[in-house]
């Protein structure tokens, strides 16, 4: 049995020709069901945040991610990148989400690199409202729909320690956790590392 990962929450590096390398916590790791503080409005603007963020999307690229959030690299702020449909790779600090008044659910795939090589079935509402701030302070809104509603929705519940395995019906679920048992027994199952 592998002992749980911790990651170090990653800062800026002194020199801009160093890479420091850093390992998504898996999801059956306790630390990953951390919920996640605000980001206290003294750190915004700051070169460190702005790092942060930055270190954020170039994970969330080098690793084929359409989506990642602070905590899956063990830094629990309420702080994810996404990756627009314009293939803009954004991020956003204290999300807030709004549901319409009648809102539609679509129920359809979702993967995590946090929960490798394994798929399930999520209901996520089809169209949200996502408000926050830029990591320079500057509130931002946006409305989305379709896939782009899907991964902020999936985001924004890891920062309440939430994973979508945690979402799935019971089928999926359990199908879901057979797969990680198979990923287990093959010797497979360890974090995602990337040089960011």
């Amino acid at each position: 049995m592998n002992d749980p990962i911790v990651a170090t929450p990653f800062t800026p590096s002194p020199d801009e020709d160093e890479r420091e390398e850093i390992a998504l916590l898996l999801f059956d790791n306790p630390a990953a069901k951390t919920e996640c503080r605000p980001i206290d409005e003294e750190d915004f603007g700051s070169s460190i945040l702005i790092e942060q963020g930055d270190q954020l999307k170039r994970a969330m690229r080098l690793l084929h991610g359409v989506g990642l959030a602070a905590p899956q690299v063990g830094l629990f702020k309420r702080l994810f990148v996404w990756q627009e449909d314009d293939g803009k790779a954004t991020a956003i600090a204290n999300p807030v989400l709004f549901f319409p008044a009648l809102v539609e659910y679509r129920n359809d795939y979702e993967a995590c690199l946090s929960v490798p090589g394994t798929k399930a079935r999520v209901e996520r509402a089809a169209s949200v409202t996502l408000e926050g701030r830029e990591l320079t302070g500057e509130p931002v809104s946006f409305r989305l729909r379709a896939m782009q509603a899907r991964i902020v929705q999936h985001e924004v519940d890891h920062l309440d320690g939430t994973f979508f395995l945690d979402r799935a019906g019971p089928v999926a679920r359990t199908l879901a956790r057979a797969q990680i048992d198979k990923i287990k027994r093959r010797g497979l199952w360890r974090p995602l590392r990337v040089f960011v």
